[in-house]
């Protein structure tokens, strides 16, 4: 059962869509999710791509951290739809596309993909009645939203859009992971005992990428100021106990 600081225990059937307008559960969550992400140092993706081994000493505890949290998001945003009864799941699924479109806004691109991709299991994408009863403004939002994640051309709807956007933001990690990869397995490290340094070139503009993303607008990386948080909000949404990140070389404490 969720506690709530004002209005006391919150009944354990109660979703937390009914509880919270989508503004406030975007902005939540990006104040979560931004934290986690600032709290997360470069070299944890290095480690991740080219071996934890290879880095003895440090741990990309904080990447782990993000990276579940973008799966934890997405089941969420599944079950939310599955679990509600029949008269509410129209209501419950257009709230969760309205919480991506106001993620979008607010530069936490995690928590708009992972919804998106909830909404696009095929448990939800089949229940073809409550999709058609959305209103037209709403099914042409989530198209929007979801044209996003076309991989064509190298996820060029994506690249576009972050290059747009005013840092800090959240960009979409397991993107990110996935260019360093095939930079890593797709070109040697060394030729005839001599640095690669075109595949250095282009880790370093992935990694710059990354940093660049958690830069305010004087070029300065600094930390998310904390709006108000609503009691129990953060725990009740997708079942994580929420909590300050520390990062010290990468490490969370």
């Amino acid at each position: 059962m969720v506690h709530d600081g004002e209005n006391g225990p919150i009944p354990s059937g109660t979703s937390v869509l009914d509880l919270y307008g989508s503004a406030e559960l975007a902005t939540q969550l990006g104040f979560f999710h931004m934290e986690l992400f600032h709290a997360t140092n470069e070299l944890e993706t290095i480690a991740q791509v080219f071996g934890r081994d290879a880095f003895p000493g440090h741990i990309p505890s904080n990447l782990d951290l993000l990276l579940r949290r973008f799966n934890e998001v997405q089941y969420w945003a599944t079950t939310e739809v599955l679990v509600s009864p029949a008269p509410k799941r129209v209501q419950s699924l257009r709230k969760l596309i309205k919480i991506a479109h106001y993620s979008k806004q607010q530069g936490d691109l995690l928590s708009l993909f992972a919804i998106v991709l909830g909404l696009s299991n095929v448990a939800v994408s089949r229940l073809s009645m409550t999709w058609e009863k959305l209103p037209s403004r709403v099914k042409r939002m989530f198209s929007e939203l979801e044209s996003l994640l076309d991989p064509t051309r190298n996820h060029r709807a994506y690249r576009s859009l972050i290059a747009k956007m005013q840092p800090p933001f959240v960009p979409f990690i397991p993107l990110l992971l996935k260019d360093l990869t095939f930079i890593h397995e797709g070109n040697k490290t060394f030729f005839n005992g001599l640095v690669n340094f075109e595949k250095m070139h282009m880790i370093a503009n992935v990694i710059r990428t990354f940093k660049e993303c958690k830069a305010s607008a004087s070029g300065v990386t600094e930390k998310p100021s904390q709006p108000s948080r609503s009691p129990g909000l953060l725990e009740s949404c997708t079942g994580t106990r929420s909590r300050t990140v520390s990062c010290t070389f990468g490490i969370c404490a």
